[in-house]
C-alpha cells in the first residue's frame, strides 16, 4: 500500500514542531527565537515568490488539493514556511556553528532526495546543489538576525515587524482564497489564473506591507490610520475598476478593511511587547 504524499509533508512537519517545542523548552531568550522565526518565515516568501512562482523552478506535490499552484504553494508553507525557519532558529537558538549547520544542511538535502525519489516534489530546472548553497545563507543570516534582536535598532524592530507582517498577510490571503475563494489578482503575467494571483498578490503585499509597517511601527496615531484604511478602499474600488482586482459575489472591500483594523491592532500591540520602550533611570 502506497503511503500518500500529504504523510510525508505531515511528518516533515510533526518533526519541525518537536524541534520548535525544544529550542523554545531549552534557550532563555524565548523573545528573540520567536522573533528570528518570523523574520526567517517572511524571508522565506520572497525566495519562494522568484523561484517557485516567477519562475517555476520546481514543484511541491502534497496532493492535498487538485490545483496545481495551491497545492504546491501548500507543500511550500511546510517547506519554507515552517521546516527551514524552524531549523534556522535552532541553529541561532543554540548558537551551533558551521559543523551543525553542514550537518543540518546535508540533512535536508536527503529530504530533498527522498522526496524527488518518491515522486512527491519535482525540479524543474533547479538543482539539488543550489539548495546547498542557500541553506546556509539563511542559517547564518537567523544566527546574525537573532544576535541583533538582542538589542535591536529602529531598523532591526522595522524590518522584523515587516518580515512578520509578510509572512502573516500572504497566508491569510492564500487560506482566503483556498477557503472561501474571496478574491482573485488578474495581471495577465501568466496563462493559469491560480500562478497569476499568486504573484500579483505577493507582489502587491510586498509592497504594501511597507506602508502598514510604518504605520505600526512608526506612525500609530488616528490620522495615519484613518489615512491607511482610506488608502486600503481607494486601492482596491481602483484595482477593481481597471479588472485587477476580482471579488466573490460573496466578498466584499469592507472585509478587506475589516482586515487591516485587525492587522493594525494586532501587530502594534505585537510591536509593543516585543520591543518595549527603555524605561530612563
Amino acid at each position: 500500500m502506497m503511503i500518500p504524499n500529504y504523510v510525508w509533508y505531515l511528518g516533515l512537519l510533526l518533526v519541525s514542531l518537536i524541534a520548535f517545542v525544544i529550542v523554545l523548552m531549552k534557550t532563555k531568550r524565548k523573545k528573540q527565537i520567536i522573533q528570528t522565526y518570523f523574520f526567517i518565515f517572511g524571508s522565506s516568501y520572497f525566495v519562494d515568490f522568484v523561484v517557485l512562482i516567477l519562475f517555476n523552478g520546481y514543484e511541491y506535490k502534497p496532493h492535498f488539493i487538485d490545483s496545481l499552484w495551491i497545492d504546491s504553494t501548500l507543500g511550500s508553507i511546510f517547506s519554507q514556511g515552517i521546516a527551514v525557519p524552524i531549523a534556522s532558529i535552532v541553529i541561532a537558538g543554540f548558537h551551533l556553528r558551521w559543523k551543525a549547520i553542514l550537518t543540518t544542511t546535508i540533512l535536508f538535502l536527503g529530504i530533498e532526495g527522498l522526496f524527488l525519489y518518491l515522486g512527491i516534489y519535482e525540479h524543474h530546472w533547479w538543482k539539488v546543489w543550489y539548495t546547498g548553497l542557500l541553506l546556509p545563507i539563511g542559517f547564518y543570516l537567523a544566527k546574525f538576525w537573532y544576535q541583533l534582536l538582542i538589542n535591536p535598532s529602529k531598523q532591526v524592530k522595522f524590518v522584523t515587524i515587516y518580515m512578520t507582517l509578510v509572512g502573516y498577510s500572504t497566508t491569510l490571503k492564500f487560506f482566503l482564497v483556498l477557503l472561501l475563494t474571496s478574491h482573485f489578482y488578474s495581471v495577465g503575467w501568466f496563462n493559469d489564473q491560480v500562478r497569476d494571483h499568486l504573484a500579483a498578490n505577493a507582489l502587491y503585499i510586498f509592497i504594501y506591507m511597507i506602508f502598514v509597517t510604518t504605520v505600526i511601527v512608526l506612525k500609530f496615531n488616528w490620522r495615519w490610520i484613518i489615512g491607511i484604511l482610506s488608502f486600503e478602499v481607494l486601492l482596491d474600488y481602483f484595482f477593481i475598476q481597471i479588472g485587477i482586482l476580482k471579488l466573490a459575489a460573496h466578498w466584499g472591500i469592507h472585509y478587506f478593511v475589516l482586515l487591516l483594523i485587525i492587522t493594525l491592532i494586532l501587530f502594534r500591540k505585537l510591536y509593543v511587547n516585543w520591543f518595549p520602550k527603555k524605561v530612563e533611570p
